[in-house]
């Protein structure tokens, strides 16, 4: 799985890189590409929310408020399974999801 999402992440570099190039003629095109593509210095972090009677809202800090800071963030979908261990067909949880937040909301 962490090989698709750094091979996702380097063909979308490569457009980033492109448009950035267009509109700042200066910057290297595949500046991007090359540290998302070739990088070493990948970082993954495996996020599990464990069941609670409790409902959540957009202000509780299910993994806490964090910064990510990596130049591309690849999101992977889950994979629910019964108490058994068998994979579910489908999921939904009108409560959950994820809440992303950019620095310039108040």
């Amino acid at each position: 799985m962490g090989k698709i999402v750094v091979d996702t992440g380097a063909l979308l570099s490569f457009h980033i890189d492109e448009y950035v190039h267009s509109v700042q003629p200066n910057y290297k095109k595949g500046t991007l590409e090359e540290i998302v593509g070739k990088g070493k210095g990948h970082l993954a972090r495996l996020l599990h929310y464990f069941p609670s009677d409790e409902p959540k809202s957009v202000g509780d800090d299910w993994c806490g408020w964090h910064n990510d800071h990596g130049a591309l963030t690849g999101l992977c979908s889950a994979i629910y399974t019964d108490a058994d261990g068998k994979a579910l067909d489908s999921f939904y949880d009108p409560e959950g999801g994820l809440f992303a937040k950019n620095r310039f909301t108040a």
